[in-house]
């Protein structure tokens, strides 16, 4: 099933004076929690939660019988408006003239849950037919009103004309942002809004139960992440939590069992919390060349690095985007090597192992060991720190988990030694609240980045990023590179100072390599030659991303970066 993820805006008429509402915003179709249903014209409009403020909506079932939350009726020329009218809010069924829909032919009930939404559909307009999932947020009183969502089914051949028909008019439509409004490399708050009630709710069932370390909620969100990487009876996909991204690394070596001066292939391009684990255990990190187009390690450099020492590759699926797998993965078994895989910007990415492979397999559990980090402002980010490992061995899971816990798997008995990494229950609850939200996280991202690539198209001055064809990029960085090869950093310098100058945050990742950083001086480590990750960190410079970009954000940061490139 194709979803388009669409954002909407609202106008909503409030003491006579026509307002925009701001919070208007786009969601993917997945654990949708229903509580009530109707069908109204030509949509399928359904309420979230109970009427704050008295507040009700008014709707149509097919046949023609109004149901009334509250005593307020309307004509049918309204269906177009979103209008308060004495206390009750009137939903109509599109933006007018675009002729999204037809009838669903079908009244869903009370309290039957998104399944039944989605079966509804699917048995009037079959099972390939995309759904167009609009979620808006109405504001009353500065208080929200709770969720409306609108369930738009389209017949194929229209999908994409309508999609490209909304997007026109929302550019011509959307209000104008004042130029000094808060911009936010990552906005954690408002995303929070929209999920407040669950997180809050979910936190407080952890505070009420006392099980704060491996309690339930670390169990249900290991089953329910393990499920969402696609874990079968057949293949399983075991997750281990720990506290943070870095432990899952350093758990993933040790449970491997490698011995002091074992080679571990890396790139220098990435964090150094890649390379630090790995001279934490003494093992020796070779640090190569990455793809100067998708940022990732090079397969062809690895091959080179490869000596009789050499016993893992550590590929980091940097930005969002996973490094060429099939090729890794053939050199790990030509080699006899492990792949410990560094997921921590890509949860959710996937690799085509195979050509004919239509979906992908996930980023994380098609090495050895993966890992991730569930660092706040990660795709999937607690709100502390946290993260986890993957495997699809179950040995290597058992001694993983036996590994985070002291060595040990039961009680005061330790069979390893180990280390005290463990995710607590209050951030597990939390990531369980907010994992089935990826998809449509991951599709948000994707969406801004879309919106980037036009602004930035024919600019000759940068290159926006490269979506490699057997990856599936989820956007956890918008990362551009200015100029040309060989330029000095002076260009992405200034383009820096204007954006600061203009309220607009940036993340330069990374401006210097590992492998020039003090912490690797005097180890004796032999000096690479790395000439694209010199380059690049002279270079890169990445913009804001988060879900809750509009379009308004991406035109005001394009500009911005344009102003700066021509002065």
């Amino acid at each position: 099933m194709k979803v388009y993820l669409l954002v909407v805006h609202v106008r909503l008429l409030l003491d006579g004076q026509l307002e925009t509402l701001p919070r208007v915003f786009a969601i993917g179709n997945r654990h949708i929690e229903v509580r009530e249903s109707e069908v109204f014209g030509d949509i399928q409009v359904i309420a979230q939660g109970e009427h704050a403020n008295g507040i009700g909506v008014e709707v149509q079932n097919r046949g023609s019988r109004w149901r009334q939350f509250k005593r307020q009726a309307i004509d049918r020329k309204h269906r177009n408006d979103i209008t308060r009218t004495h206390r009750t809010i009137v939903v109509g069924i599109g933006i007018k003239g675009l002729g999204l829909g037809r009838d669903p032919h079908r009244k869903c009930t009370k309290d039957n849950g998104h399944t039944e939404v989605e079966k509804t559909i699917r048995r009037h307009f079959g099972q390939s037919t995309p759904i167009y999932l609009i979620f808006v947020e109405l504001l009353y009183h500065e208080a929200p009103l709770k969720h409306l969502i609108l369930f738009v089914p389209k017949v194929p051949w229209q999908s994409d004309r309508t999609v490209w028909r909304l997007r026109g008019y929302l550019r011509d439509n959307e209000p104008a942002m004042p130029q000094d409004a808060p911009l936010h490399m990552v906005d954690l708050k408002g995303q929070y809004a929209h999920i407040q009630e669950d997180i809050d709710q979910a936190v407080l069932d952890v505070i009420r139960s006392g099980a704060f370390i491996q309690g339930p909620a670390v169990k249900d969100f290991s089953h329910a992440l393990s499920t969402w990487l696609g874990s079968t009876e057949a293949d399983p996909v075991h997750v281990v939590p720990c506290a943070n991204g870095t432990d899952a690394l350093q758990a993933a070596f040790m449970a491997l069992g490698l011995q002091p001066g074992d080679e571990v292939i890396t790139p220098s391009f990435t964090y150094i919390a890649t390379v630090e684990v790995i001279q934490l255990l003494r093992l020796t990190p070779v640090m190569v060349d990455v793809d100067p187009r998708t940022f990732t390690i090079d397969p062809v450099a690895v091959e080179a690095a490869i000596t009789p020492r050499t016993k893992a590759i550590l590929p980091v699926h940097l930005y969002g985007q996973c490094a060429d797998m099939t090729a890794l993965n053939r050199l790990a078994e030509a080699h006899g090597l492990y792949v410990v895989e560094d997921t921590a910007q890509a949860i959710g990415s996937t690799w085509k192992m195979q050509e004919n492979d239509a979906e992908g397999t996930m980023a994380g559990t098609m090495g050895t060991i993966g890992t991730t980090s569930f660092f706040p402002s990660k795709n999937l980010g607690a709100y502390g720190d946290g993260g986890a490992c993957f495997t699809r061995d179950a040995d290597l899971a058992e001694r993983l988990r036996m590994i985070c816990n002291h060595g040990s798997r039961k009680r005061y008995e330790h069979e390893t030694i180990g280390m005290n990494s463990r995710l607590d229950s209050i951030q597990a609850a939390i990531l369980n609240v907010k994992l089935p939200h990826l998809h449509s996280y991951n599709a948000a991202r994707r969406s801004a980045a879309d919106r980037y690539d036009a602004l930035f198209d024919g600019d000759a001055l940068l290159t926006t990023p490269v979506r490699h064809p057997g990856s599936h990029h989820v956007f956890h960085q918008y990362t551009l590179i200015l100029g040309a090869e060989g330029d000095s950093s002076e260009r992405r310098d200034a383009v820096a100072e204007h954006l600061k100058r203009s309220g607009i945050p940036f993340g330069i990742y990374y401006p210097k390599p590992i492998h020039e950083q003090g912490a690797f001086m005097g180890l004796g480590l032999a000096k690479p030659h790395l000439p694209v990750t010199e380059d690049l960190t002279r270079r890169v410079i990445s913009l804001p991303m988060h879900t809750e970009l509009s379009d308004a954000h991406t035109l005001r940061i394009a500009k911005a970066v344009q102003e700066a490139l021509i002065s």
